[in-house]
């Protein structure tokens, strides 16, 4: 099919030393093709050596560089001027200048990024077009379908025989998204989608057994160092809490012995037998989203395992004294301020006691189970549900 084309030439009649020196420029061949293309392959700022994927469910966040490649399967061939374009769609708020959210009006980005290269398709060493691309940071996290890349190639033909290559190239499940020639007499190019979604909260792989993905920071921050709002247990909301009390305790009717929900003993309420929050219950999930939810404590004991783990008393992290849980294994780490604890009217401990919510009752049905430290030490401990503590989430 690619065959090179010989015919008479009037080189022949030229003498032998001339005509060796002239055939020894260059093969002489005027077919020209387009290339083939597998798919994607690609690197992001959060995770650099991020493996490559074929289900198109890659997760960035705000702020990200992201790194493609589109990868051909077979270099075309004589292929003059090649523009490749990039163009990250995603959607962003317009808040019009305001306060008032009933103004703000979501709007759909087309950001474009466009390479040029004299590639002739003919060396064999020429690489691979690569997009350097950013998820900027006011870019909305994706709630329904999937945001894209789309990839366009465009070239021209500069030999004399032309062959076509039309149609669908089959995707290889090693690499990300899909890429389909679309060949002319005289030109061609191709297109392609990269699919991904869009996260506002980041994740800590710390090489732990179980795969649990640790969240970087609490419920209600911003940033590792931040501490984030406080929660009684199995409660999702803050707002317009000012006393954290059996008297005002969601699951329960004014006292500790009166518990409605999670109970697992009738000297203290109802008894349902349940032992870890429902998902309705889940501070992590609710505010965050259906790919988090709060630890189990079976989680948060592997967490603190010294086989796996180093635990830090730290006053350095941004000027917010925690624990530095630092990673045996791959030397990733995530902080958890000393956030304190709500008890009553009182913030307590802040800066010098850090609590956190695990989703497992307690030994006794009026407690939640959490992880609790200082200073000097960090262990798991039992404490009432009616105390407002933080909440860090793990990805499901």
């Amino acid at each position: 099919m690619r065959k090179s084309l010989f015919t008479f030439s009037p080189l022949l009649l030229l003498p032998f030393s001339i005509l060796f020196l002239c055939l020894s420029c260059s093969e002489v061949d005027s077919d020209s093709y387009p290339p083939t293309w597998l798919g994607f392959t690609y690197t992001t700022g959060s995770f650099s050596n991020y493996a490559q994927g074929g289900t198109g469910n890659v997760t960035l966040y705000l702020g990200d560089s992201i790194h493609l490649t589109a990868c051909q399967n077979e270099r075309g061939r004589l292929i003059n001027a090649t523009d490749y374009t990039w163009t990250v769609c995603y959607d962003t708020l317009d808040t019009k200048g305001n306060n008032n959210p009933d103004d703000d009006v979501i709007v759909h980005v087309q950001k474009e990024y466009n390479q040029h290269t004299n590639y002739d398709g003919y060396t064999n060493g020429a690489d691979d077009p690569v997009g350097h691309l950013l998820i900027p940071a006011n870019a909305l996290p994706t709630n329904t379908g999937r945001d894209t890349i789309k990839f366009v190639a465009r070239y021209v033909f500069s030999g004399g025989g032309i062959i076509y290559d039309n149609g669908n190239i089959v995707d290889n499940t090693s690499y990300n998204g899909r890429i389909t020639s679309q060949s002319g007499p005289t030109g061609g190019g191709a297109v392609g989608y990269f699919y991904f979604y869009v996260s506002d909260h980041k994740s800590v792989d710390l090489g732990l057994p179980s795969g649990t993905l640790w969240a970087t920071c609490n419920v209600g921050a911003n940033g590792p160092e931040e501490y984030g709002k406080l929660f009684a247990w199995g409660e999702t909301t803050d707002l317009g809490k000012t006393t954290y009390a059996w008297s005002n305790y969601k699951f329960c009717n004014g006292s500790y012995s009166t518990i409605s929900k999670y109970c697992t003993d009738s000297n203290y309420g109802t008894v349902d037998n349940a032992t870890k929050l429902n998902s309705k219950d889940d501070a992590a999930k609710e505010n965050w989203g259906a790919d988090w939810q709060m630890p189990s404590k079976e989680q948060f004991e592997e967490l603190l395992n010294d086989s796996y783990t180093t635990s830090i008393w730290t006053t350095t992290q941004n000027g917010t004294n925690g624990r530095l849980i630092v990673s045996k294994r791959n030397g990733n780490s995530i902080f958890l301020p000393a956030a304190g604890s709500r008890d009553g009217s009182y913030l307590l401990y802040k800066g010098d006691v850090g609590g956190y919510w695990s989703l497992s009752l307690g030994s006794d049905s009026p407690d939640g189970r959490c992880l609790h430290f200082d200073s000097g030490s960090i262990n798991m401990a039992d404490k009432s549900r009616c105390l407002g503590l933080s909440v860090r989430p793990v990805h499901i």
